[in-house]
């Protein structure tokens, strides 16, 4: 038995009950497959990998399921929802009301992403710096080209699940990946073609283009699937990670059509179910997919032909692995559809040498594998204040409706038993006439005591944003108190709760925007293959003009282009209004009228980071290029020396 397989044989339970080797080796497709290698369905080779990469799946996913309870309820106090049932239920006891869930967590939330999305997602979101001095203008080439595949392919969103992942489950998985698409474009045209023409065009008007790129896919946590020794920080120091997708078989057949890294996928065409057991589905285990439960029906799996990939990196010796000749570790992808037929094998080879994942864990402790997070800490305190406020509705909906005490043999049940408004209660006939009309009925008296509960959650939902720093500040709340509060106290109480949104966003800006930066630019720098153009604007438009001339203000990048050294910057974690700006507006009027501390100072960059903190953007736009000011002798010495001539003249040179 092959060294990466379980002792024992057991893995062979991992095996899709389906596969079966005899029926699928009856079928001839013909494969080149890597390295020559014999991956052929039913191949001893082909069947021990399978077997190796769902034992490590199972590995990961028996420590992961242990989160999935906790997740779910997260899900819940996030989701607003009516359970399909209720109508009927209400119908039949109008006693009965729906659960409520106060939306404290979901405000919560709401804000440490305000302050994320604008400490991160301003571009260019990556910005990198060269190494030595003749690696600076490359390296801000390469910004450039990075920040144009993050608008193409729209990384902000991505970056947007992450962090949202990462407050609400404790982590936010992403995946960095090099993406290659194909269009058709018309050709162009030597001359303006007639309306008539154009309705004419044929396949040969048209030509192929390629779209490459950084493109950052999200994971969601309940299919990720780290290796079980490694703490969540320390990604690339596992021997393995993955995850499980689901695709359908018409997109598996085209990608590997058009040339993608897959194989075998025409053995799946014998396999009815491609389902994997890998794959969290069902409301009993995630509550965001598939709650009714139709992803593991027949007719479901019949229609869709829905196929479950397992994908999974790992850190192998491939001469022991029967993979080649290789003595070294290396990482190779393995990718299992419908949990037996193996359709990708190869080395990554990427020259960043990292497995290409990213994981941001804002509040990770150093060891664990799945932290605790920002939402499951305070979310035995929402638990409580969904349940005081449920008891306040339902007490009051007991108390008005009309809980009546009668004695029949005074007052004709009947009509108390009468739902109709305005409706008419009469006595019996030994009673007319006799004691007071209402001694045979009365209204229950009912107590209130539930009525601390309003008040009660007010003081706990103010907990939860405590713990969570989410306070009243940053949500743009003013509390009303009795005395007046200085601007100064105000301001202190800010600044204190920006501090704590900066410490996360320092640990997110370390542990996964750094990452991501340098697999996009190690990506650029290896993967690109066609020239492309980039807009140089903003703070380094002057240098790279005078690099490249005029036309610099979009310039074409050739791949050898950005082969330099380089370094990501890595963002502090403030946003536009963390500091005191009125400090630095008292500070720069001091240095303006003192020639000792100005001529020390650069005071145009002074007046460009106090105009950015105020909240102004592309503060360079506004700059005079080339201007330059001379004292008024000086000016009319270089006229009369014919260095310099009046604008009015210009135009005529």
């Amino acid at each position: 038995m092959p060294v990466f397989l379980p002792q024992g044989g057991s893995a062979d339970r991992f095996i899709n009950p389906e596969y079966k080797q005899e029926d699928v080796s009856m079928a001839k497709y013909e494969y080149a497959y890597p390295l020559n290698l014999d991956l052929k369905p039913g191949s001893k080779l082909h069947d021990d990998l399978v077997k190796a990469v769902l034992a490590k799946a199972w590995l990961s996913r028996n420590v992961m399921s242990g989160r999935y309870g906790s997740w779910r309820e997260i899900d819940r106090t996030l989701t607003a929802y009516i359970n399909p049932d209720w109508k009927a239920r209400a119908r039949n006891d109008r006693a009965k009301i729906e659960p409520v869930i106060i939306p404290v967590s979901y405000a919560v939330l709401e804000t440490l992403m305000t302050y994320m999305v604008s400490a991160f997602l301003d571009y260019p979101i990556f910005v990198y710096e060269g190494v030595g001095p003749e690696d600076i203008i490359g390296a801000k080439i390469l910004e450039k080209c990075v920040e144009a595949d993050c608008i193409r392919y729209k990384t902000a969103l991505s970056l947007h699940t992450m962090l949202r992942d990462g407050f609400a489950y404790g982590l936010g998985v992403t995946s960095p990946q090099w993406s290659i698409r194909k269009r058709l474009v018309r050709k162009k045209q030597a001359i303006v073609p007639s309306l008539q023409s154009m309705m004419s065009l044929d396949e040969g008007d048209f030509e192929e283009e390629i779209i490459e790129g950084n493109k950052l896919y999200n994971i969601d946590v309940y299919q990720y699937l780290p290796d079980s020794d490694a703490p969540v920080h320390a990604v690339q120091d596992g021997e393995s990670c993955g995850w499980v997708s689901r695709t359908n078989l018409m997109s598996l057949i085209e990608e590997e059509r058009s040339g993608g890294q897959v194989f075998n996928i025409e053995y799946m065409r014998h396999i009815k179910n491609g389902m994997s057991s890998f794959y969290v589905t069902g409301k009993n285990e995630s509550g965001r997919y598939d709650a009714s439960g139709i992803g593991s029906t027949t007719l479901y799996q019949s229609v869709a032909k829905a196929v479950d990939v397992v994908s999974m990196y790992m850190n192998i010796i491939p001469e022991a692995w029967g993979l080649g000749s290789g003595k070294e570790p290396e990482k190779w992808l393995f990718k299992v559809a419908g949990d037996c037929i193996l359709i990708g094998a190869f080395p990554v080879g990427l020259n960043h040498q990292m497995f290409p994942v990213a994981i941001n864990a804002p509040d990770f402790d150093g060891y664990s594998m799945s932290p605790i997070s920002k939402l499951e800490t305070t979310y035995g305190i929402q638990s409580t204040v969904d349940w005081l406020l449920q008891s306040h509705v339902a007490n009051i909906k007991k108390s008005i409706n009309d809980q009546i005490v009668v004695d029949p043999s005074l007052v004709n049940i009947n009509d108390v038993k009468n739902p109709t408004a305005g409706k008419i209660i009469r006595k019996r006939r030994a009673a007319w006439g006799r004691g007071d009309v209402m001694d045979g009925i009365g209204q229950l008296r009912v107590t209130d005591v539930t009525a601390g509960f309003v008040s009660e959650i007010s003081m706990l939902s103010d907990i939860i944003k405590y713990t969570a720093g989410a306070s009243d500040s940053l949500q743009g709340i003013i509390q009303k108190r009795g005395e007046r509060v200085s601007a100064e106290e105000a301001g202190g109480a800010r600044m204190s709760a920006l501090s704590r949104m900066q410490k996360m966003a320092r640990i997110t800006s370390e542990m996964a925007m750094s990452d991501i930066g340098y697999m996009f630019a190690y990506h650029t720098q290896q993967l690109m293959s066609n020239n492309t153009y980039v807009k140089t604007v903003g703070e380094w438009e002057q240098l790279l003009i005078n690099e490249y001339g005029p036309a610099a203000a979009r310039m074409v990048v050739r791949p050898r282009d950005l082969n330099v050294r380089f370094d990501v910057v890595p963002k502090d974690g403030s946003i536009p209004g963390g500091e005191n700006a009125q400090t630095w507006v008292e500070l720069y009027k001091v240095a303006a009228m003192n020639p000792y501390i100005s001529a020390g100072l650069d005071m145009p960059r002074v007046f460009k980071h106090i105009a950015r903190m105020l909240g102004a953007k592309d503060i360079e736009k506004f700059e005079r290029i080339g201007a330059m000011q001379m004292p008024n002798e000086q000016v009319l010495n270089e006229a009369d020396k014919g260095n310099l001539i009046p604008l009015q003249a210009a135009g005529q040179v």
